[in-house]
């Protein structure tokens, strides 16, 4: 029976070895996937930041652009309010300015006409004088 007994252990210990090797080999299967995991887990985590702060940028590049669009906007608003608020002004300054010029145009024209009328009473007071004188000389003649 010792020889059945030790056959047995034998094949036991044998068993118990090729176990042992299975469950190393199955360990070291174990960390070799656990660390390709972490690989691949610390490769998709760089990924995604990368992808993160590409569109951190791209919408931080949106951002700027919107608000100088913005801005933009904003001031030609404010021209266009200020615009609006001064246009009564203006229209108000322009029709008193033409109708200053129009006032003056026919201060002109009167001005114009008195000294015209002026020139020709003078004219014909001159004609009328020289007249008398020619006559006068020619009664002495």
């Amino acid at each position: 029976m010792l020889p059945r007994c030790a056959q047995i252990i034998s094949f036991l210990r044998r068993d118990a070895e090729r176990k042992d090797e299975l469950i190393e080999s199955l360990k070291g299967t174990i960390k070799q996937q656990r660390d390709m995991f972490a690989e691949q887990r610390t490769h998709e985590a760089a990924e995604q930041t990368a992808a993160m702060e590409e569109m951190e940028n791209g919408m931080r590049s949106d951002f700027m652009d919107m608000q100088e669009r913005l801005e933009a906007a904003e001031d030609e608003q404010r021209t266009l309010r200020d615009y609006k608020d001064k246009k009564a002004t203006y229209d108000a300054n322009l029709a008193e300015s033409e109708r200053q010029r129009l006032d003056e145009e026919d201060g002109h024209r009167e001005a114009m006409e008195a000294m015209e009328r002026k020139f020709f009473e003078e004219k014909a007071k001159l004609q009328k004088v020289k007249l008398n004188k020619l006559q006068q000389e020619n009664l002495f003649f």
